[in-house]
C-alpha cells in the first residue's frame, strides 16, 4: 500500500528549505548558461565547456531539490519570479557581459552562498531530506574547485 512521505520534523519548514535551494539552483543555471554565452577571449574554449558544465550540473541539483519537494507533498518552485523571490544569489545586472576572470568570480561567489546556505539546513530536516542536500553539497563544493582552480592566474 501507497502512502504519503511524512517526516518527524516539520514538513511546511522542509518544503520552504528545499525551494530556497531549488532557487537558487536554478538561479545558478541560468547564470552559468548566460556565462558559457558570453565568455570571450583566448581562453574561450575551456570557460565555454567549463560553464556548460556548470549549468548541468546545477540543473541536476534541481531536479533532484524539485522531486523532494513534490515527494514531501509541496510545489517546487519552478518560475523566474519565484526564484528571484526566495534565492538567495547575487543576480548579474541583465545585459553584461564582464570579463572572463569576473565572471568566474562572480560564479565562484554563488556557489559559496549555496554552500553556507546547505550546511546551514542539513541538521534541521529530516534524514531523507538531509542525504538529497549532503548531495548536492558535494557537487557545490567540487565546481566551486573546478571555478576557483581555474580563475588561479
Amino acid at each position: 500500500m501507497l502512502t504519503e512521505t511524512t517526516t518527524t520534523l516539520d514538513t511546511p519548514a522542509t518544503i520552504e528549505r528545499l525551494n530556497r535551494h531549488l532557487a537558487d539552483a536554478l538561479l545558478l543555471a541560468a547564470e552559468a548558461k548566460a556565462w558559457h554565452w558570453s565568455v570571450y577571449g583566448p581562453t574561450f574554449p575551456e570557460l565555454h565547456a567549463l560553464f556548460e558544465a556548470q549549468a548541468e550540473s546545477a540543473r541536476r541539483g534541481a531536479d533532484e531539490l524539485a522531486e523532494r519537494v513534490v515527494q514531501l507533498g509541496g510545489v517546487p518552485a519552478a518560475f523566474p519570479q519565484e526564484w528571484l523571490a526566495r534565492g538567495a544569489l547575487a543576480v548579474p545586472e541583465a545585459g553584461s557581459v564582464p570579463a572572463p576572470r569576473e565572471m568566474l568570480r562572480h560564479f565562484a561567489a554563488n556557489l559559496d552562498r549555496i554552500i553556507a546556505s546547505v550546511r546551514e539546513d542539513i541538521p534541521r530536516v529530516d534524514p531523507t531530506t538531509a542525504d538529497i542536500l549532503t548531495d548536492w553539497l558535494r557537487e557545490t563544493e567540487k565546481n566551486r574547485w573546478m571555478v576557483t582552480a581555474t580563475a588561479r592566474e
